[in-house]
């Protein structure tokens, strides 16, 4: 995992969930509404709707984007998250073997003490629990939505609450991961600390350099 490594790969990621959604772009559209005709108003008052272009995009986005959701957002993701988690356990499980092996084969009255490492192998499965109770909801909810009937209106509103808690739960994992990996990656706090050093020198560097400039257009002015 190096910088570059990292930039690649976030790079790649966000092109593809570009890609991935940018037929959200031209599948919907602003339309004017005369509001007066439903508020039985005298006046005209114009407001603006976004609906579906097409009756063939409405069926796309209520079918078969929910289930595409679910697919590469949610299961894909799963999968790679659960098999990469299982061969970091089954690597760090082998080199704790082997270092205990080492140990007492070099055991003796010299020895050092080996400090005790803290196991990274709890913030990963933790990590990964909190992605699938947080994202796996509100993919399952857009299945589910998509295939249920015309409703009431109080059946209608209690969705629509439904709706609201399963996506805030999908914002709450990427809150949830930072607090995490800074509370227990000691190495992240140190990558967090460099880097708001970094910055802050950054800026008062720029800061003390638009002073300087600012002096010396002061200075011209007064000569």
């Amino acid at each position: 995992m190096t910088p570059r490594f990292a930039a690649i790969a976030s790079t790649t990621a966000l092109i593809v969930m570009i890609i991935f959604t940018s037929h959200l772009l031209f599948g919907f559209r602003l339309v004017e509404v005369d509001m007066s005709v439903e508020s039985n108003s005298t006046e005209s008052v114009k407001s603006y709707a976004c609906v579906v272009s097409s009756s063939e995009y409405d069926m796309f986005y209520s079918n078969t984007w929910a289930l595409l959701v679910l697919l590469f957002l949610n299961v894909i993701p799963i999968f790679i998250i659960i098999f990469g988690n299982i061969i970091i356990a089954v690597t760090l499980l082998q080199q704790k073997f082997r270092l205990r092996r080492v140990h007492s084969e070099t055991s003796g009255a010299h020895t050092r003490h080996i400090p005790r490492r803290k196991s990274p192998t709890r913030i990963l499965f933790v990590i990964s629990g909190v992605f699938l109770v947080t994202t796996l909801p509100y993919s399952v909810y857009m299945v589910v939505q998509s295939g249920l009937e015309k409703l009431d209106d109080h059946s209608f509103a209690k969705h629509q609450l439904i709706n609201a808690v399963v996506i805030m739960m999908v914002y709450s994992n990427f809150t949830f991961n930072f607090f995490l990996y800074f509370v227990s990656g000691t190495l992240f706090k140190q990558e967090w600390k460099q880097l708001v050093m970094e910055l802050s020198h950054k800026f008062s560097g720029f800061a003390q350099r638009a002073r300087i400039q600012r002096e010396v257009i002061n200075i011209q002015h007064i000569t």
